[in-house]
């Protein structure tokens, strides 16, 4: 019952952090609808979507000791481990350096939108 429950608050965050993202993207937009206080909901949305991560990376970890019993993914994969890792690797430290020089060309917009600075990404 306890997996069962897991995996679908790990389902609804997926889906409420989806939504609130791409509600949080759109401040120049909300502005048009919202007035002057779509900047300050853009960085609300970004705050309420970074719980709902927090949450879905919670369920995802609790997910490895409350698995499913009809799951239908094999507990170990039919190859070695340390292919597995390699893999991870493989796609795992690119990507966290994309994330690391996003966070850092984004600064404080990271979390809060600010009006007129559009946010802008340098190249590698």
């Amino acid at each position: 019952m306890l997996s069962v429950l897991n995996l679908l608050s790990l389902l609804v965050s997926s889906v409420g952090f989806s939504v609130y993202y791409i509600r949080s993207v759109q401040p120049a937009r909300m502005e048009r609808t919202k007035g002057p206080n779509a900047y300050k909901l853009a960085a609300r949305y970004r705050m309420i979507c970074s719980v709902y991560m927090g949450v879905a990376f919670f369920n995802f970890v609790l997910y490895r000791w409350l698995p499913l019993s009809f799951d239908p993914l094999p507990l170990r994969f039919p190859w070695p481990y340390w292919l597995s890792i390699t893999i991870a690797l493989i796609i795992g430290i690119p990507a966290t350096s994309l994330m690391i020089v996003a966070i850092r060309d984004a600064g404080k917009e990271t979390l809060a939108p600010e009006k007129g600075h559009t946010l802008y990404y340098r190249y590698l």
